[in-house]
């Protein structure tokens, strides 16, 4: 299903700085053209994002951060100055989150009690900044739950990327009221427990997200995500959920500002 661009749309995450991305000009511009208004670039090592300066687009979307280190990213012998820097940029006025942050249960990634105890460490940066958190988990949505758990609420909120645990866990992260964010790995007929995920999410959570470069839609006419599919993305999504796109894109909109209300505060 084809959409005609909304004006107004949010990507609430993508990779700027992904070699896939070999003209960011042209992202923007066309992210643009599809009525992306705002986007979210989430970092992974703090370290070395906070050197990166943000595009110079004229234009719509408007470019905010998001910083923390990646589960995938942690290095016994960096992690405290990864914090340091992120205690630090989380104070800039383009920063709107904390985040990707996580865990990540796949094979080669660090020892899971470091991970665990870097994503806690960086749950309190973002509770003392009073920002919003981005989560990433694979294959650790369990865990995921049971440290947020353990932590206590997050004031500020937050986004459960990427999201793909059981329909079971939906109604736990709920409680939490948690976004819980889809892209183009839902529109795939194979991800069948993304998609019963998908439908049990209730609509005032729910989030959509290019997660650019990584998951392209599933006719996408390129190897990689980017901002301008989001239209698209909202028109397959849509149809599995059994909701108007309009409906769809009001709803999530609305979840976004409401959970990165530096969307608004800040332009």
């Amino acid at each position: 299903m084809n959409l005609n661009p909304v004006a107004g749309l949010i990507d609430p995450l993508i990779h700027l700085e992904d070699e896939r991305y070999t003209n960011i000009e042209d992202v923007l511009l066309r992210a643009h053209q599809a009525g992306v208004k705002h986007l979210i670039w989430a970092g992974t090592a703090p370290q070395q994002d906070a050197l990166r300066p943000s595009p110079i687009f004229t234009q719509s979307p408007h470019i905010w951060r998001s910083y923390g280190l990646h589960p995938a990213q942690i290095q016994a012998s960096e992690i405290q100055n990864h914090l340091q820097t992120l205690q630090h940029v989380v104070q800039q006025d383009d920063t709107v989150a904390v985040g990707e942050i996580g865990l990540d249960a796949r094979k080669n990634m660090p020892e899971m009690l470091m991970q665990e105890e870097v994503f806690l460490n960086q749950l309190e940066i973002a509770r003392d900044a009073n920002l919003p958190v981005i989560i990433h988990a694979a294959k650790a949505w369990g865990r995921v739950l049971l440290k947020l758990k353990q932590f206590g609420k997050l004031p500020a909120g937050g986004l459960l990327h990427c999201f793909s645990a059981s329909p079971q866990l939906v109604a736990e992260f709920t409680k939490m009221d948690l976004l819980m964010s889809f892209g183009g790995l839902a529109t795939y007929e194979k991800a069948k427990k993304v998609r019963l995920a998908l439908k049990a999410v209730p609509i005032s959570l729910l989030a959509v997200e290019s997660d650019g470069p990584d998951h392209p839609w599933a006719q996408a006419s390129r190897s990689y995500s980017e901002p301008a599919d989001l239209p698209l993305v909202y028109g397959r999504l849509s149809e599995l959920r059994g909701e108007s796109p309009g409906l769809l894109v009001v709803s999530v909109t609305h979840n976004l500002y409401q959970t990165f209300p530096g969307l608004r505060a800040k332009m």
